[in-house]
């Protein structure tokens, strides 16, 4: 019973720290997949805001030689339909066309890319066409993403070392736990043993006294005082008949339907 319990203390507390463990496996991805997606969709919000200012200017007539970012890891250029540079932030002066123009049918495109000339880091590239004074443009808008890379690098590591240890108590709590539960299971089983065990020694004495007084009749007939051996077994029958009705309101007691009676007694008699 004790290998067994052991055994099932084993494979309780693994199982449920295997499926801890899944959970927040599962839990630590998605989060960080969702700080990337906000960091990230962020990025793309302020690319947005710079595009509309630089669109504003140029379909007002004020095209800069220069455009303003705002951000050394940002950058910008604007080109015609044609890829002939027209106006660039400071880092992509002199600088052909990063990359191809959206479709005609999309209009504007928004990627992560790398390699670029100005550095090797991955970036988000807003890409959009307009048109301003009868003429087609296209308007190229950067950020570096190493911000976020460094922020869910950050969240990556806080997740990789604070898991296991958070995994590890996790475990020894529910280990702790199933522990007591079963040493419970196990308590229950020794008082049952004992009780089986008293039981079949109280109901045994009867049974024994009976089957040798009738067995000793049975061997000497002629010599036998039956009447006797009918008062002794009739004894014997009361006594298992009240053992059995102990046995009874035990059982019913353990269901709880069993009655119970209260009344005042006198101990000495």
């Amino acid at each position: 019973m004790r290998r067994l319990l052991r055994t099932t203390q084993v494979r309780i507390a693994g199982l449920a720290t295997l499926v801890v463990a899944i959970v927040l496996g599962i839990t630590a991805v998605v989060a960080v997949i969702a700080q990337r997606d906000a960091l990230t969709r962020s990025v793309d919000d302020g690319l947005a805001r710079r595009a509309e200012d630089i669109v504003a200017l140029v379909v007002g007539g004020s095209t800069p030689a220069v455009l303003a970012v705002g951000d050394d890891d940002a950058f910008a250029q604007l080109t015609t339909d044609d890829g002939a540079v027209v106006a660039a932030s400071e880092n992509m002066a002199g600088m052909p066309a990063i990359a191809e123009p959206p479709a005609s049918s999309d209009g504007e495109q928004l990627v992560t890319v790398d390699g670029l000339p100005m550095d090797d880091e991955a970036f988000r590239l807003l890409s959009r066409r307009f048109d301003a004074a009868r003429d087609g443009y296209v308007l190229r808008v950067g950020a570096a993403l190493d911000d976020v890379d460094e922020s869910v690098g950050v969240l990556t590591m806080t997740l990789a070392i604070t898991l296991p240890v958070v995994l590890v108590v996790v475990g020894g709590i529910l280990w702790t736990a199933v522990g007591r539960a079963l040493l419970r299971v196990e308590s229950a089983h020794q008082r049952l043993e004992r009780f089986v065990a008293d039981a079949s020694h109280e109901l045994r004495s009867p049974l024994t006294s009976i089957r040798s007084e009738l067995e000793i009749d049975l061997a000497h007939a002629g010599e036998a005082d039956w009447r006797a051996t009918h008062r002794s077994v009739l004894e014997d029958t009361v006594r298992l008949q009240r053992l059995v009705d102990e046995l009874l309101f035990l059982a019913r007691r353990d269901e709880g339907v069993a009655e119970i009676r209260h009344e005042t007694i006198d101990l000495d008699e």
